[in-house]
Protein backbone atom coordinates (compact mmCIF):
# COMPACT_ATOMS: atom_id res chain seq x y z
CA UNK A 1 0.00 0.00 0.00
CA UNK A 2 1.47 3.35 -1.14
CA UNK A 3 4.77 1.55 -1.75
CA UNK A 4 5.11 0.52 1.93
CA UNK A 5 6.53 -2.96 2.57
CA UNK A 6 6.13 -4.08 -1.05
CA UNK A 7 8.20 -6.97 -2.36
CA UNK A 8 9.47 -10.19 -0.87
CA UNK A 9 11.39 -10.79 2.34
CA UNK A 10 14.69 -10.68 0.43
CA UNK A 11 17.02 -7.85 1.49
CA UNK A 12 20.53 -6.81 0.44
CA UNK A 13 23.32 -8.19 2.61
CA UNK A 14 23.77 -6.03 5.70
CA UNK A 15 20.32 -4.45 5.33
CA UNK A 16 18.16 -7.40 6.37
CA UNK A 17 16.83 -5.36 9.30
CA UNK A 18 15.53 -2.47 7.17
CA UNK A 19 11.79 -2.33 6.48
CA UNK A 20 10.86 -1.43 2.92
CA UNK A 21 9.93 2.26 2.80
CA UNK A 22 8.37 4.09 -0.16
CA UNK A 23 10.71 6.05 -2.42
CA UNK A 24 9.43 9.41 -1.10
CA UNK A 25 10.24 8.60 2.54
CA UNK A 26 13.82 9.91 2.28
CA UNK A 27 12.54 13.23 0.89
CA UNK A 28 10.24 13.45 3.89
CA UNK A 29 13.32 13.22 6.14
CA UNK A 30 15.05 15.95 4.17
CA UNK A 31 12.01 18.22 4.59
CA UNK A 32 12.02 17.58 8.34
CA UNK A 33 15.73 18.43 8.47
CA UNK A 34 15.34 21.74 6.61
CA UNK A 35 12.37 22.84 8.72
CA UNK A 36 14.14 21.90 11.95
CA UNK A 37 17.23 23.94 11.02
CA UNK A 38 15.08 26.99 10.23
CA UNK A 39 13.14 26.63 13.49
CA UNK A 40 16.41 26.29 15.38
CA UNK A 41 17.61 29.65 14.01
CA UNK A 42 14.35 31.45 14.75
CA UNK A 43 14.06 30.03 18.23
CA UNK A 44 17.70 30.69 19.06
CA UNK A 45 17.17 34.35 18.13
CA UNK A 46 14.18 34.48 20.49
CA UNK A 47 16.19 32.92 23.32
CA UNK A 48 18.94 35.49 22.84
CA UNK A 49 16.45 38.22 23.82
CA UNK A 50 14.10 36.56 26.30
CA UNK A 51 13.62 33.02 27.58
CA UNK A 52 10.24 31.62 28.61
CA UNK A 53 8.53 28.22 28.73
CA UNK A 54 7.25 28.03 25.14
CA UNK A 55 10.56 29.16 23.69
CA UNK A 56 12.55 26.78 25.90
CA UNK A 57 10.38 23.76 25.08
CA UNK A 58 10.61 24.48 21.36
CA UNK A 59 14.43 24.58 21.43
CA UNK A 60 14.48 21.24 23.28
CA UNK A 61 12.17 19.58 20.73
CA UNK A 62 14.09 20.90 17.74
CA UNK A 63 17.43 19.66 19.12
CA UNK A 64 15.98 16.16 19.71
CA UNK A 65 14.47 16.25 16.21
CA UNK A 66 17.83 17.12 14.62
CA UNK A 67 19.56 14.27 16.49
CA UNK A 68 16.87 11.80 15.38
CA UNK A 69 16.94 12.96 11.75
CA UNK A 70 20.74 12.82 11.51
CA UNK A 71 20.70 9.33 13.04
CA UNK A 72 18.15 8.20 10.44
CA UNK A 73 20.05 9.64 7.50
CA UNK A 74 23.45 8.31 8.62
CA UNK A 75 22.01 4.83 9.27
CA UNK A 76 20.23 4.75 5.90
CA UNK A 77 23.02 6.16 3.77
CA UNK A 78 26.32 5.26 5.44
CA UNK A 79 26.27 2.98 8.51
CA UNK A 80 23.33 0.54 8.19
CA UNK A 81 24.32 -1.69 11.13
CA UNK A 82 23.41 1.05 13.66
CA UNK A 83 19.81 1.15 12.40
CA UNK A 84 17.10 -0.05 14.76
CA UNK A 85 13.51 0.28 13.61
CA UNK A 86 12.14 0.23 17.17
CA UNK A 87 14.26 3.29 18.03
CA UNK A 88 13.17 5.03 14.83
CA UNK A 89 9.49 4.37 15.47
CA UNK A 90 9.77 5.47 19.11
CA UNK A 91 11.56 8.71 18.22
CA UNK A 92 9.02 9.55 15.53
CA UNK A 93 6.09 9.00 17.91
CA UNK A 94 7.82 11.00 20.67
CA UNK A 95 8.55 13.93 18.35
CA UNK A 96 5.04 13.92 16.90
CA UNK A 97 3.62 14.41 20.39
CA UNK A 98 6.15 17.04 21.47
CA UNK A 99 5.91 19.07 18.27
CA UNK A 100 2.18 19.34 18.94
CA UNK A 101 2.76 20.48 22.53
CA UNK A 102 5.58 22.91 21.76
CA UNK A 103 4.05 24.75 18.81
CA UNK A 104 0.69 25.04 20.60
CA UNK A 105 2.27 26.45 23.75
CA UNK A 106 4.47 28.92 21.88
CA UNK A 107 1.59 30.13 19.70
CA UNK A 108 -0.64 30.70 22.73
CA UNK A 109 2.06 32.79 24.43
CA UNK A 110 3.07 34.91 21.42
CA UNK A 111 -0.27 35.58 19.70
CA UNK A 112 -1.57 38.16 22.26
CA UNK A 113 1.35 40.49 21.43
CA UNK A 114 0.88 40.47 17.67
CA UNK A 115 -1.16 43.13 15.87
CA UNK A 116 -2.04 46.73 16.73
CA UNK A 117 -4.88 47.64 19.03
CA UNK A 118 -6.77 50.93 19.37
CA UNK A 119 -8.07 52.24 22.67
CA UNK A 120 -10.36 55.27 22.81
CA UNK A 121 -11.40 57.24 25.91
CA UNK A 122 -12.67 60.79 26.50
CA UNK A 123 -12.48 61.59 22.81
CA UNK A 124 -8.89 60.44 22.41
CA UNK A 125 -7.76 57.26 20.67
CA UNK A 126 -4.48 55.51 21.26
CA UNK A 127 -2.85 52.84 19.12
CA UNK A 128 -0.63 50.44 20.93
CA UNK A 129 1.30 47.36 19.86
CA UNK A 130 4.83 46.12 19.32
CA UNK A 131 7.21 48.10 17.15
CA UNK A 132 10.78 47.79 15.98
CA UNK A 133 12.87 45.01 17.43
CA UNK A 134 10.08 43.89 19.75
CA UNK A 135 7.83 43.29 16.75
CA UNK A 136 10.59 41.38 14.91
CA UNK A 137 11.12 39.25 18.01
CA UNK A 138 7.44 38.32 18.23
CA UNK A 139 7.21 37.63 14.49
CA UNK A 140 10.21 35.28 14.63
CA UNK A 141 8.62 33.28 17.41
CA UNK A 142 5.30 33.21 15.56
CA UNK A 143 7.11 31.89 12.48
CA UNK A 144 8.83 29.24 14.62
CA UNK A 145 5.44 28.18 15.95
CA UNK A 146 3.94 27.93 12.46
CA UNK A 147 6.87 25.89 11.13
CA UNK A 148 6.62 23.71 14.23
CA UNK A 149 3.02 22.93 13.30
CA UNK A 150 4.19 21.91 9.83
CA UNK A 151 6.88 19.69 11.34
CA UNK A 152 4.21 18.13 13.55
CA UNK A 153 2.36 17.04 10.40
CA UNK A 154 5.54 15.69 8.77
CA UNK A 155 6.51 13.67 11.84
CA UNK A 156 2.96 12.37 12.13
CA UNK A 157 3.22 11.14 8.53
CA UNK A 158 6.61 9.50 9.14
CA UNK A 159 5.24 7.76 12.25
CA UNK A 160 2.35 6.31 10.28
CA UNK A 161 4.62 5.16 7.43
CA UNK A 162 7.07 3.64 9.92
CA UNK A 163 4.30 1.74 11.67
CA UNK A 164 2.95 0.24 8.44
CA UNK A 165 6.44 -0.64 7.14
CA UNK A 166 7.35 -2.25 10.45
CA UNK A 167 4.15 -4.29 10.45
CA UNK A 168 4.93 -5.67 6.98
CA UNK A 169 8.56 -6.29 7.97
CA UNK A 170 7.59 -8.34 11.02
CA UNK A 171 4.85 -10.15 9.11
CA UNK A 172 7.50 -11.47 6.73
CA UNK A 173 9.48 -12.91 9.65
CA UNK A 174 12.31 -10.36 9.54
CA UNK A 175 14.18 -8.92 12.53
CA UNK A 176 15.87 -5.75 13.80
CA UNK A 177 19.44 -7.13 13.66
CA UNK A 178 21.63 -7.01 10.57
CA UNK A 179 22.56 -10.44 9.21
CA UNK A 180 19.95 -12.36 11.22
CA UNK A 181 18.02 -14.76 8.96
CA UNK A 182 14.28 -14.49 8.69
CA UNK A 183 12.16 -16.71 10.90
CA UNK A 184 8.86 -18.33 10.03
CA UNK A 185 6.35 -15.78 8.72
CA UNK A 186 3.61 -14.66 11.05
CA UNK A 187 0.00 -13.64 10.66
CA UNK A 188 -1.62 -14.20 7.28
CA UNK A 189 1.52 -15.65 5.69
CA UNK A 190 1.68 -18.46 8.24
CA UNK A 191 -2.00 -19.26 7.75
CA UNK A 192 -1.58 -19.32 3.97
CA UNK A 193 1.44 -21.59 4.30
CA UNK A 194 -0.49 -24.00 6.53
CA UNK A 195 -3.41 -24.15 4.08
CA UNK A 196 -1.20 -24.61 1.01
CA UNK A 197 -1.29 -28.07 -0.69
CA UNK A 198 1.60 -30.40 0.06
CA UNK A 199 4.41 -30.48 -2.48
CA UNK A 200 5.91 -33.59 -4.09
CA UNK A 201 8.79 -33.49 -1.64
CA UNK A 202 6.46 -33.36 1.34
CA UNK A 203 4.49 -36.36 0.02
CA UNK A 204 7.69 -38.36 -0.56
CA UNK A 205 8.80 -37.83 3.05
CA UNK A 206 5.52 -39.04 4.57
CA UNK A 207 5.49 -42.74 5.74
CA UNK A 208 2.90 -44.91 4.04
CA UNK A 209 1.39 -47.77 6.02
CA UNK A 210 0.91 -51.00 4.10
CA UNK A 211 -2.71 -52.12 3.98
CA UNK A 212 -3.43 -55.69 5.09
CA UNK A 213 -5.56 -56.14 1.99
CA UNK A 214 -2.54 -55.90 -0.32
CA UNK A 215 -0.14 -58.13 1.64
CA UNK A 216 1.47 -61.14 -0.04
CA UNK A 217 -0.76 -64.29 0.13
CA UNK A 218 2.27 -66.47 0.96
CA UNK A 219 3.04 -64.22 3.94
CA UNK A 220 -0.58 -64.52 5.12
CA UNK A 221 -0.36 -68.36 4.91
CA UNK A 222 2.83 -68.37 6.99
CA UNK A 223 1.14 -66.21 9.62
CA UNK A 224 -1.80 -68.62 9.83
CA UNK A 225 0.51 -71.62 10.28
CA UNK A 226 2.53 -69.81 12.96
CA UNK A 227 -0.50 -68.90 15.02
CA UNK A 228 -2.21 -72.36 14.59
CA UNK A 229 -2.91 -74.32 17.75
CA UNK A 230 0.00 -76.49 18.97
CA UNK A 231 -0.51 -80.35 18.91
CA UNK A 232 -1.57 -82.01 22.16
CA UNK A 233 1.23 -83.51 24.22
CA UNK A 234 1.60 -87.37 24.19
CA UNK A 235 0.46 -89.17 27.40
CA UNK A 236 3.24 -90.06 29.82
CA UNK A 237 4.10 -93.82 29.98
CA UNK A 238 2.76 -95.68 33.03
CA UNK A 239 4.83 -97.92 35.24
CA UNK A 240 4.55 -101.77 34.62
Amino acid sequence: MFGIGEGSAARPAGREHFPIYPYYFLYLRYAQLVLSVVILGLDAYGLSILSFSGDGLMIFVVIVALIAIVYNLVANLAVPHIYNYWAVLGLDAFLTLFWLISFSLLASQVSPFLGNHTYCDYGYCFDYGLHGQSLVYAQCLAAASGLGALNFLLFGASTAINGLALYEHRRQGLHSIAGKPASAPTGLDAAEKADAPATAGDVAMQPVAESPAVQDPYYQQQQQQYYAAAPAAAPAPTAP
